[in-house]
């Protein structure tokens, strides 16, 4: 599989820089959730260009390894606007995901 080194540093970088969480994630069109170790970040200060001006705003992401996704619900399953997830009790919904290049992405979420 194409992403086990790049796998093996990000859970290097989370261990020492990231805050691990399990959560309960559910793809969009799938029944079942299933917990997959994410690092959460809830203030995410993230940059637009609106034009010429510069917009920033804080949302909550996650950093996810798509090898998670395959792992728990099979090949061809990567993370995707509308999918679910609960942390600590609060429910969100994936509005952007943002792939590295590296076999993991950032995911924008919204409270619903």
């Amino acid at each position: 599989m194409p992403w086990g080194l790049a796998a093996l540093a990000q859970d290097a970088c989370q261990s020492v820089f990231g805050t691990d969480w399990t959560v309960s994630y559910t793809p969009a069109g799938e029944l079942a959730a299933a917990l997959v170790p994410i690092s959460f970040d809830p203030a995410y200060e993230q940059l637009e260009m609106q034009g010429q001006v510069a917009v920033s705003a804080i949302k909550p992401v996650l950093d996810v390894q798509f090898a998670d996704f395959v792992t728990l619900w099979g090949a061809g399953t990567v993370p995707a606007q509308g999918d679910l997830v609960t942390i600590d009790g609060t429910d969100y919904e994936v509005t952007d995901v943002q792939p590295d290049g590296h076999g993991a992405a950032k995911l924008v979420l919204v409270e619903v």
